[in-house]
């Protein structure tokens, strides 16, 4: 009426309980050699069926809690298989143990928390809501992102032959890059274009960010 309910929003005051994030007190976990069976399927699938560009099919595993998409797609001008990977967890999925992929495809994680190192020695990986706790990438290229993140969380990035792009990301103790891109992140670790010395990234842009 006019004469209450016509608070002010500064006056106002909220209790709501803070979001639990990337690291749930009670969340799910299942071990990187229960899916990596899985991934070396959908890889042997995806290069030798004779699908087109978008031709995608999804798998549902509800026991791991997990959902495959196979299917093929083209990264720099190269066809190449595409393996995504997606949590069906509330929050992101834990998958324990070190991951390794050899095999030149496009890897896309989504709501996913990998707890050891990721590495992957060709191809690109596209992340979503993801942690990560060190994400090597081998793969050499500048005109497109090596690694294409949003509103992810990184203790460690070393991508030293390509382009790095962040979106809402935090990255905590190293990043390094041939080239960056990075949008509404924090960047906490002082920017390097490899491990042996300690030269910027050679290009790149930076915007509404927090640098060191």
């Amino acid at each position: 009426t006019s004469r209450r309910g016509l608070h002010h929003p500064r006056r106002i005051l909220l209790h709501v309980p803070p979001p639990e994030g990337f690291f749930r007190r009670i969340h799910t976990t299942v071990q990187w050699t229960a899916l990596e069976p899985l991934v070396a399927e959908a890889l042997d699938t995806a290069t030798k069926t004779g699908w087109q560009q978008g031709e995608t099919i999804e798998c549902i595993k509800p026991e791991l809690q997990v959902a495959f998409t196979v299917g093929r797609s083209v990264w720099n001008g190269i066809p190449l298989p595409l393996i995504e990977l997606r949590g069906l967890t509330d929050g992101p999925l834990r998958v324990r143990g070190v991951i390794t992929l050899d095999t030149p495809a496009v890897y896309r994680f989504d709501n996913l928390w990998l707890d050891n190192r990721m590495t992957i020695s060709h191809g690109t990986v596209q992340l979503t809501g993801c942690a990560v706790r060190h994400l090597l990438v081998s793969t050499a290229g500048r005109e497109l992102p090596v690694l294409d993140a949003r509103n992810c969380l990184f203790k460690k990035i070393e991508a030293p032959r390509g382009l790095v792009r962040l979106e809402y990301a935090t990255v905590l103790d190293t990043l390094l890059a041939e080239c960056l891109q990075a949008s509404d992140s924090i960047l906490v670790p002082r920017l390097r274009k490899d491990r042996v010395d300690t030269d910027v990234p050679e290009a790149g842009c930076i915007r509404f960010s927090r640098l060191f």
